[in-house]
């Protein structure tokens, strides 16, 4: 991890975040649900409007006629478009007003100190009856496929547990897909494990959808 650096994320750095899960977003596009037709991803700009990140440096925009960047099959006929969601302005919206919330941080990663960033994790605080104390969600662990295996990841996992421990937090969880191999051997080599909470039966992560309310 020689040369890694990192640092908590000022409110001025929210692009450079959003870049990262923007690029977070197209690698797990496969299984991400599309936004209905004229939604804006979901977020509308509010009065005065925030700043666009379509076009901004590191983020590829379609050129023109490019359909999207989904070529027209033989006979001419194009392609069903799919837009990605989160669309890129809905992250960096969601990106401006967690980080006007005291309770969330973004911690950046960089090669080195002459590198961009090239990785990000999300934190969220919450305080728990059970340990009278801060509790600390880990989410959104992603390193930029160039700078995998230099060490970035484990980094920032490091100064989460710094940040966990300096806001008084007793507790520190997270959720992967038990198929993500390296994620699990990460977390695990710094210390995580299926039994953070009780000594007996592995912890479960469960969750449901729910549907939007009908208007």
């Amino acid at each position: 991890m020689s040369g890694v650096r990192t640092w908590l994320a000022e409110p001025h750095e929210a692009e450079p975040v959003a870049r990262l899960l923007v690029a977070f977003r197209n690698h797990l596009a496969p299984g991400v649900p599309t936004p209905a037709p004229g939604s804006q991803g979901g977020l509308a700009a509010p009065a005065g409007g925030r700043r666009a990140l379509e076009g901004s440096p590191g983020v590829p925009t379609p050129a023109p006629g490019s359909q999207g960047g989904l070529a027209a099959p033989a006979g001419g006929r194009r392609a069903p478009e799919r837009s990605p969601w989160p669309s890129d302005n809905a992250i960096l919206a969601a990106v401006e007003r967690l980080m006007e919330d005291p309770q969330t941080e973004y911690l950046l990663a960089a090669r080195d100190g002459d590198s961009p960033p090239a990785g990000v994790i999300q934190l969220r605080y919450r305080f728990s009856v059970w340990t009278a104390a801060p509790d600390c969600w880990l989410e959104d662990l992603f390193v930029s496929a160039e700078a995998r295996r230099s060490g970035c990841g484990a980094a920032l996992v490091s100064l989460a547990l710094e940040r966990a421990a300096l806001r008084g937090c007793r507790r520190i969880e997270l959720d992967t897909n038990e198929d993500n191999e390296p994620a699990l051997a990460l977390y695990r080599r710094m210390g995580f494990s299926e039994h953070s909470k009780t000594s007996g039966a592995r912890d479960l992560f469960l969750g449901r959808r729910i549907e939007p309310a009908a208007d």
